[in-house]
């Protein structure tokens, strides 16, 4: 759903859908509703996996691309393993790096769990 229809339900709840009187202008209800839709994202946000890229002979991944990262729970690597293979990592502003005493090759993929805030 986007912006416009949220706003469209909310003039609905409030009988605010009279175009020539409306008491609540779309810009209020705009910060309105985006507020609301932050503080939920705090609340319960959206969980997603992703796939990075190791550069050859670095333990570092860029985490740069992954916006409104809200906190990563956890790294498999290497990864397509059964039972899947967690590794111990640290995170300083936009680099992940792997605590293992294995470098990754040219290619390789490291699968991290994060969770991802709304925005």
């Amino acid at each position: 759903m986007n912006l416009s229809d949220m706003r469209a339900r909310l003039r609905k709840d409030m009988h605010d859908e009279d175009p020539a009187n409306q008491r609540w202008t779309d810009v209020v209800l705009d910060r309105h509703i985006q507020r609301a839709v932050r503080e939920l994202s705090l609340s319960a946000p959206l969980e997603a996996k992703g796939t990075l890229t190791a550069t050859p002979g670095s333990r570092d991944l860029s985490i740069a691309a992954l916006t409104d990262l809200v906190e990563i729970e956890g790294v498999e690597y290497p990864t397509g393993k059964y039972p899947p293979s967690y590794v111990r990592y640290s995170v300083w502003l936009n680099t992940l790096t792997l605590l293992t005493d294995k470098t990754p090759g040219g290619g390789e993929r490291t699968r991290r769990s994060t969770i991802l805030r709304s925005a």
